[in-house]
């Protein structure tokens, strides 16, 4: 959960121009009796340029927000963007954070689509804020659809322990290799949220072994969800993400094809996060494009 700031900005530094803070893909009503509660990020706005690395790291630090996100106009709807962990690291890319600052943009300037470059990215991260199926405060990102390639079972046996996932069962296990994820496929929602990692050697061995996350999903049980995930990335100071839209490059294309679907069916994706403490992470809604190889993936935005 986001706590509050133990800092204040600093209104003689003339290159923060604000800081806002929002949650990405909460839900208007309550599943199963429990609140979609969305992930937090916090959203630095720049005038001049984006400040020094060593700088973003201690703002990110202090604001112990899920992801925190720097923001700088290039010109009319377009920006750059950086994005930071809570304990101070460089992250390759954040969707909820990007459709956070997006919605944000948008109510401030009017723009129904803005642009984000990110160093590094091959394909920049368009952004749509036109109401989805009649629902205000939804926000869609493109991003490029990865597909994740299969491993040897046996190559996942060193992580049963450490997550206390049965042998039994996990289905398969991927690995999508540009963003250095692994995805563990598994075959019964309890498996699933019953997942209790021992989050100081999971983090370890994460490092160890070069992974910016670790997923386990499977097939949703509840009505009008497609599949569940859990995020796990302790490593970057981030336990458990509370919902995470970047871990949908793979995984849409990864249950588009699981699920044999041949069109561009729109996925309903709930992460249970503190699923047995009464609330819910996020629900997204996302598909998968084969003939661009992108991804869009949104939810609805509020608090800010």
């Amino acid at each position: 959960m986001q706590t509050t700031p133990t800092y204040t900005i600093d209104t003689t530094d003339l290159n923060i121009k604000n800081i806002i803070r929002g949650r990405a893909f909460t839900h208007e009503v309550t599943i199963e009796d429990k609140v979609v509660i969305g992930n937090p990020a916090s959203i630095v706005f720049c005038n001049v340029s984006l400040p020094l690395k060593e700088e973003m790291q201690r703002i990110a630090i202090e604001e112990n927000a899920p992801m925190t996100a720097f923001i700088l106009q290039r010109e009319g709807q377009v920006f750059d963007i950086e994005f930071y962990t809570p304990s101070g690291k460089e992250f390759g890319l954040c969707g909820h954070a990007t459709l956070i600052a997006s919605n944000y943009i948008s109510k401030q300037y009017g723009f129904e689509k803005v642009t984000f470059i990110r160093k590094g990215l091959e394909k920049n991260l368009e952004t749509n804020n036109k109401a989805f199926n009649g629902k205000e405060n939804y926000t869609q990102v493109s991003m490029p659809a990865i597909f994740p390639l299969l491993q040897d079972i046996n190559l996942a046996k060193d992580y049963f322990e450490l997550i206390n996932l049965l042998p039994e069962n996990l289905v398969s296990f991927y690995r999508c290799s540009q963003l250095n994820d692994i995805i563990f496929v598994v075959n019964n929602i309890n498996a699933l949220r019953n997942v209790r990692p021992n989050f100081d050697f999971l983090a370890k061995k994460l490092l160890d072994d070069n992974v910016r996350g670790l997923f386990v999903t499977a097939l949703s049980t509840l009505e009008n969800i497609d599949y569940e995930v859990r995020i796990f990335a302790p490593h970057f100071g981030i336990n458990e993400d509370i919902s995470c839209g970047s871990a949908n490059c793979s995984l849409l294309p990864l249950w588009h094809k699981i699920t044999n679907t041949n069109i561009e069916k729109q996925f309903t994706i709930l992460c249970p996060y503190n699923y047995e403490k009464g609330n819910l992470g996020g629900i997204e809604i996302g598909s998968y494009n084969s003939i661009n190889e992108t991804i869009e993936i949104g939810g609805r935005i509020s608090n800010y």
